[in-house]
């Protein structure tokens, strides 16, 4: 029998142990010391190896209370959360029915369990999509699927953020509410925080160096000198306006873009971007919704005129007086005098918003919508609910936009909430009517049967016969089931088989989605790993349908693997 070591000898061995946000092989250890004899549990209970443990996995800790932590409590509990929702993962991506219900209940544990999806969205790839043979099965969909509810984890904490303003715009900072724009691309509000505060710490740097006075008690502190020198570093920094080829880009709105790869943007962008880097400055900076562009309000001492700043045009004229400037600029406009304190006066979150909201309507156009122009909308419709919710607002809104069950159960019933009686009525009731559908549509299975011939099955990769575009099948009917419009807006009747021949649902190679005649489907396409590569890379939704791909070759053009959702919906195609 080998003699004991002593404790500390067993701890100085596991705090050897590499914490792995992906890997457990350090935990199984751990874990496998806690299950056995007296001593070398008692060194695997010691707290203070678990904490590199946990904040190495969790970077979106919860509240820790006290100074003394129990890391291990705090990991075991953090696990136990992550495998029930790591269950429920399971759930949504095997089986489409219910599903809006689960997505429901996972988001619902908000940041509690992001690192757990991100974890998940971070595993390999199957050998057939440039992974590795560790891989899991259905991984794809698995990554789509937690991607999807990180994105509405997000969305929602942006509801519960913006909702108190409904009653209380005193509740949250023009800042912060606009921050929580990007939470509709699935960023969270922490990261744009952090980029801003960054900015804040390099913009103070900047005016130690260039010795300009922030104390304001000081006797050469100048206002004005301050707000055109955060002009100037922000254009150091990258920022400044927009060209007029590019002022109707959505992603103008989104500040995880602006902060990154967008800097030269529209005013409202680089008002938000200024006014967090003044109130780091103890400059108490609101936005001012003036006519043609947004501008910066800055209080002055008494005996001292306020002044606005123009962030946009700060390379012509940054400081805009309110005696000499503001009366020209409005009679130019056609405003006349007597409403000038209508257009100075600093703005809340509120306004601001809606404004965004407005500009996102505006110019997302009538054209394919991108995915950053779908979440776009998404972001505008949601502060239309949530600000302009009269029944006739309402109405209107829900009548321009395309409702997903799982944004139904979660994003806006959570808006429901805010909304005054009539409209959330018309929410509520219109939401009900698309789960049902969604219900409906999930029991559906497609057989094959001699009597409704159809030529080819889900995963399939092709030619369009006369459009020439490569596609890729992921669901079809025996016959065109598309409305009686579309049919005579696509000339349906004109096709050598009419509408009584199958119809595929087809995602085009450029991402778009499309209902195609059997007849216009050509022949196979080699599904090459680039080919792949390209598909994900377009489609957003690919991988909720197909898990896996076999790749091409000599004998085989390869083909798409549906997912457990496709398999349960078209049986036969599985093979």
């Amino acid at each position: 029998m080998v003699a004991a070591l002593p404790l500390d000898i067993y701890v100085a061995f596991l705090s050897h142990l590499p914490p792995n946000r992906t890997n457990d092989e350090s935990i199984r250890v751990l874990a496998q010391f806690l299950r056995c004899s007296k001593l070398l549990r008692e060194a695997a209970l010691v707290g203070s190896l678990w904490k590199a443990h946990y904040r190495t996995r969790y970077l979106y800790p919860i509240e820790i209370v006290g100074s003394d932590p129990q890391w291990r409590i705090l990991y075991a509990e953090r696990r136990r959360a992550d495998a029930i929702a790591l269950e429920i993962l399971d759930t949504i991506a095997s089986q489409r029915r219910r599903r809006p219900e689960h997505v429901a209940h996972l988001t619902a544990m908000g940041f509690h369990i992001w690192d757990a999806l991100e974890i998940e969205t971070l595993q390999p790839l199957p050998p057939s999509l440039g992974g590795d043979a560790r891989a899991k099965p259905h991984m794809l969909t698995r990554r789509y699927w937690a991607r999807t509810a990180m994105n509405i984890i997000t969305r929602r904490y942006a509801i519960a953020q913006w909702g108190p303003l409904t009653n209380d715009e005193q509740s949250l900072t023009f800042v912060d509410a606009f921050s929580v724009l990007s939470c509709f691309f699935g960023t969270p509000a922490r990261e744009i925080s952090d980029r801003l505060s960054s900015l804040s710490s390099s913009c103070l740097r900047y005016l130690a160096d260039e010795r300009i006075t922030v104390d304001s008690a000081a006797a050469d502190y100048r206002l004005p000198v301050i707000c055109e020198q955060i002009c100037v570093f922000m254009k150091r920094q990258g920022f400044g306006p927009v060209g007029p080829q590019s002022f109707h880009d959505v992603s103008n709105q989104f500040p995880h873009l602006y902060l990154t790869s967008k800097k030269r943007t529209i005013p409202i962008a680089l008002v938000h971007v200024f006014v967090h880097i003044a109130h780091g400055l103890g400059i108490d900076a609101s936005p001012v919704g003036f006519p043609t562009r947004v501008l910066v309000h800055i209080p002055c001492p008494p005996g001292q005129d306020d002044f606005l700043v123009d962030v946009f045009g700060a390379e012509v004229k940054t400081i805009v007086t309110l005696r000499d400037d503001i009366p020209f600029m409005l009679m130019r406009l056609g405003i006349p005098p007597d409403q000038i304190a209508s257009y100075i006066m600093p703005c809340g979150p509120v306004p601001m918003l809606l404004r965004a909201a407005r500009n996102i309507l505006s110019f997302s156009g009538t054209e394919f919508l991108s995915p950053i122009t779908q979440s776009a909308i998404e972001a505008a419709a949601s502060i239309h609910l949530l600000f302009n919710s009269d029944e006739l607002s309402t109405a209107h809104m829900l009548r321009h936009i395309d409702l997903d069950p799982l944004h139904c159960t979660t994003v806006l019933a959570d808006i429901s909430v805010f909304m005054h009686r009539a409209p959330r009525g018309l929410l509520q009731s219109t939401c009900e009517q698309v789960i049902m559908h969604e219900d409906d549509h999930a029991q559906v299975v497609h057989r094959r049967s001699i009597e409704t011939p159809v030529s080819h099955r889900v995963g399939k990769v092709f030619t369009h016969r006369s459009r020439q575009y490569t596609g890729v099948i992921f669901g079809w009917d025996t016959t065109c089931a598309a409305s009686i419009e579309w049919q005579r807006q696509m000339r349906v009747a004109d096709l050598a088989r009419g509408p009584a021949q199958p119809f595929y649902q087809v995602y085009s190679l450029e991402g778009g989605q499309r209902y195609v005649a059997e007849e216009n489907i050509s022949h196979d396409v080699d599904l090459t790993l680039e080919l792949a590569s390209t598909f994900l890379s377009n489609v957003a939704s690919l991988p909720r349908f197909f898990s896996d791909a076999i790749t091409a070759s000599p004998n085989n053009p390869g083909r798409w693997l549906p997912s457990p959702e496709l398999q349960t919906a078209y049986p036969d195609d599985v093979y």
